[in-house]
């Protein structure tokens, strides 16, 4: 959280088999978007409170806990992690929080917990959880990341969890601070590696020299990061054997400044189909890790552009996410920043050039919001990628201030992408409530073929967000299924040809902070009944083509083989 300084401003037509609707992003320049989501947490049984009432008299109380989303039982509905935290009272007497939480999906809109039989009810101080295939056996493993050891938990294929933290070699620091991960195979060996980022070392015991007291603007607040020491990055290659082994060092991340890293993204970004690493750090500078095919990994933050915004400062770097948003087939960043400063656009111009396009974008209206949790996705199914950010503040004596222009409490955003390289801002009430959020993730936990929305804040229990408009529209869902890749499909590049337009998307259920989405990838495709095509090019550099496939379907695609599963919606979908 950075100290006080100046901020410087510097139609397409689709004809198959003799008809002719529209495809998606044929409306123009739609202006403001129509949505309507309402939060049924209550109701679909996640009325429990994730992070405990906190004076927030510590900055290890700031950064809360995020959800996970994954389908750990295969039943084709997504289930939901929830990592939990005690009160810093109870942590320092000992005392034991409530443990974390796994829901499952009932498959009729609710959910039912069940991490005690499932054997992860794990008592921590966990900030994030993260469901992958590890061992490619075809059901999802679980890691957890916590200020103290991690924890990771190998699935059983029958409901439950065993915890093989020691055993694959994923404990990591016991006093390190763990803020997020994700899984990817770098090494392209068909087995998914993981990368950690950490904060900074924090003792609550000893939390800072009784001679400073931080300030912002004018406010007495709590110590950190600056001052405190950063924590390495770590980069574990998994060796295919049920085993994990820190290559930190190999992949060049020893060499570089310990910093305080919070988001993360794991993706190919220069198309030369390996995966590159980004990470959004707080109060300092971000960086890039290239990917070239082996190691070490080359840190190009600053030549890339994306290390700072435009007017070269450091920022404080929050959540993270990645995408093709202008449909130019190029991935840009996005990452959310501290508040009285603006969230920050990088652009893709191709390769590893990035242009910070906040402004061209109309995204300045961050600038008065704390941005944490941000994914792009297609709400409205109108073929174009929005943008979902969850905003709340960490020092709650803001409010006895309104001269800063902020609040601790704080509106949530929904942009829509009106299709010219900008967003305008959607209001919803359910999106526009004020609340104190951290996590954000994607989920249709409905099978009605639009994403849903799941939000996790501060002193509250969690909010989830019902798309009750996305399915006016037609869609394609599809999930993969590795063979020669890892089983999750983790990095393979989407590009479905529809109306003379290409949709990239990307299999990518990581970033945001400290939270998973669904790892099913959705296109929106306007009125089109059907796709002309669909290009799958597999992280083991395979590709393969798919043609007229209709809409309004759930695909499971297997690789190699080919379409392995159809399913249709849920009741009350197009």
């Amino acid at each position: 959280m950075p100290a006080d300084r100046s901020i410087i401003v510097g139609l397409a037509l689709l004809s198959i088999a003799g008809c002719a609707p529209s495809g998606p992003g044929n409306e123009g320049n739609a202006g403001t978007a129509r949505a309507r989501f309402v939060d049924v947490a209550a109701e679909a049984g996640l009325s429990r409170q994730v992070s405990p009432p906190r004076a927030m008299e510590h900055i290890l109380e700031s950064t809360g806990s995020g959800v996970a989303v994954g389908d750990f039982d295969g039943d084709g509905n997504d289930d939901l992690y929830f990592p939990h935290q005690p009160t810093l009272a109870d942590y320092l007497a000992g005392r034991q929080g409530r443990a974390n939480e796994l829901y499952r999906n009932n498959g009729d809109g609710t959910f039912t917990e069940i991490g005690e039989q499932a054997g992860v009810a794990l008592h921590a101080w966990s900030n994030a959880a993260y469901f992958a295939d590890y061992d490619n056996d075809g059901d999802q493993d679980l890691f957890i990341a916590n200020w103290g050891s991690n924890h990771f938990f190998s699935n059983n294929g029958d409901g439950t969890f065993t915890d093989r933290t020691e055993s694959a070699g994923l404990a990591g620091p016991s006093d390190g601070w763990s803020s997020a991960a994700a899984f990817g195979d770098l090494d392209q060996d068909g087995f998914l590696d993981l990368f950690v980022v950490n904060y900074c070392a924090y003792d609550p015991e000893d939390p800072l020299p009784s001679s400073i007291q931080p300030v912002w603007r004018g406010l007495d607040v709590f110590f950190g990061p600056a001052g405190l020491p950063g924590q390495a990055d770590l980069l574990y290659r998994n060796q295919g054997n049920g085993t994990f082994r820190d290559i930190s060092a190999r992949a060049g991340l020893a060499t570089h400044p310990k910093l305080y890293g919070l988001g993360l993204i794991l993706l190919d970004l220069d198309r030369d189909q390996d995966l590159d690493l980004y990470v959004a750090n707080d109060s300092v500078v971000n960086q890039l890790w290239r990917n070239d095919g082996k190691m070490p990994l080359v840190e190009i933050g600053a030549i890339s552009g994306t290390a700072t915004n435009e007017n070269a400062e450091e920022q404080a770097g929050m959540g993270a996410d990645a995408a093709d948003y202008d449909d130019d087939g190029f991935i840009d960043l996005f990452v959310t920043n501290f508040a009285l400063d603006w969230n920050t656009l990088y652009i893709s111009e191709g390769g590893m050039r990035f242009r910070d396009g906040t402004f061209e974008a109309g995204l300045s209206d961050s600038w008065k919001y704390m941005g944490w949790g941000t994914k792009f996705f297609d709400f409205d199914h109108d073929g174009r990628l929005d943008l979902g950010i969850a905003n709340g503040h960490i020092y709650p004596q803001v409010d006895e201030h309104p001269r800063i222009g902020s609040s601790y409490r704080q509106p949530n955003q929904l942009l829509h992408n009106i299709g010219n390289g900008k967003f305008e801002p959607v209001a919803d009430a359910a999106w526009n409530e004020e609340r104190n959020s951290r996590g954000l993730a994607l989920i249709d936990y409905d099978n009605d073929g639009d994403l849903d929305v799941v939000l996790t804040h501060i002193d509250a229990p969690p909010s989830l967000l019902r798309n009750d408009v996305g399915n006016q529209r037609n869609w394609i869902s599809i999930r993969l299924e590795g063979t020669n890749s890892n089983r999750d499909g983790i990095g393979a590049r989407l590009e479905l040809e529809i109306g003379g337009r290409t949709l990239t998307r990307i299999v990518n259920p990581y970033g945001s902070f400290q939270s998973q989405s669904t790892s099913a990838v959705h296109f929106g495709l306007g009125d089109a009944e059907y796709i002309d095509k669909l290009t799958i090019y597999w992280p083991s550099l395979r590709t393969f083509e798919y043609k007229d496939l209709q809409a309004n379907r759930f695909y499971t695609i297997r690789e190699r083989s080919g379409i392995a599963g159809i399913r249709e919606p849920s009741k009350g979908a197009p």
